[in-house]
C-alpha cells in the first residue's frame, strides 16, 4: 500500500497467457482440457501495526505486532501471513524518559525479534532496563525501508548502522503525521518500564467491617 492514494478491499486477479501475434489463437482459456483454470491471486493492501505495552523494570516487555490488511472496511488480522520476517536490527529506540517523563540517558534497553510472523502476527521484546532497577519509557518504531533512519511520527529518528527491513508496502498512515492520501509512514509505539495496572482492576468485591 505504499503512496497509494485510497486503500480497497482485497482483489482477485487472473493471469492469462496468450500466443504471440500471429499465431493460431492459443492461451490459457482455451486450453485443454476444457475445465482448466487459469491461475489467480488475491492482492490486499496491507500495513505493519505496532502496539504500545507497559510493564515491570524488572522483567523484559513485549510489545504485539500485527501483519494487517483492509478488508474493504477496516484493518483486520493478516492470520494467513507466516512468511514476513522483521529483523530485531530494523527496531529504533528513541526519546528514552525518566518516571517524571523527563528525557534521559541513565538506562537503556535491548530490541530482539520479532522475527517471522506467524498467523499474522508476531512479538518485539526489550530487555529490562539497564541498569537494573531504572524506570521510565521509551519510543519504538519499525523502520520498513532501506534508509538508515526510520519515517515514523515520532519526533526522533536516530541512525541505524545495520540494514532496515526493506518492507516499505507495509507502511500506513500510523499517525497524525502521515498525508490522508500516502501510506509512507513506519509504525511506531510507546513501551514504558515500571507503570503497572490499578490494583483495583483485580478487585472483584470488597466488604468494609467496622
Amino acid at each position: 500500500n505504499y503512496s497509494l492514494p485510497n486503500v480497497t478491499a482485497p482483489t482477485n486477479i487472473f493471469i492469462r497467457a496468450n500466443e504471440s501475434p500471429g499465431g493460431d489463437g492459443v492461451s490459457s482459456l482455451l486450453a485443454v482440457p476444457a475445465n482448466s483454470v487459469e491461475g489467480g491471486v488475491s492482492v490486499a493492501n496491507g500495513r505493519l501495526r505496532l502496539f504500545n505495552n507497559f510493564g515491570s523494570e524488572k522483567f523484559s516487555l513485549l510489545l504485539s505486532v500485527q501483519a494487517q490488511y483492509w478488508s474493504g472496511k477496516s484493518w483486520v488480522l493478516s492470520s494467513s501471513d507466516s512468511a514476513t520476517a522483521i529483523p530485531a536490527t530494523s527496531v529504533a529506540l528513541s526519546n528514552y524518559r525518566d518516571s517524571t517523563g523527563a528525557p534521559t540517558g541513565t538506562w537503556t534497553t535491548t530490541a530482539s525479534g520479532p522475527g517471522t510472523l506467524s498467523l499474522g502476527q508476531g512479538t518485539l521484546t526489550l530487555s529490562a532496563p539497564s541498569p537494573a532497577g531504572k524506570t521510565g519509557c521509551v519510543d519504538v518504531a519499525i523502520n520498513l525501508g532501506t534508509a538508515t533512519q526510520d519515517t515514523s511520527c515520532l519526533a526522533n529518528h536516530p541512525a541505524m548502522t545495520a540494514p532496515a527491513s526493506s518492507l516499505a508496502w507495509l507502511r500506513g498512515q500510523n499517525g497524525s503525521c502521515a498525508a490522508s492520501t500516502t501510506y509512507t509512514a513506519d509504525p511506531s509505539a510507546t513501551a514504558c518500564f515500571g507503570v503497572y495496572s490499578p490494583e483495583t482492576r483485580k478487585t472483584i468485591h470488597v466488604r468494609e467491617l467496622f
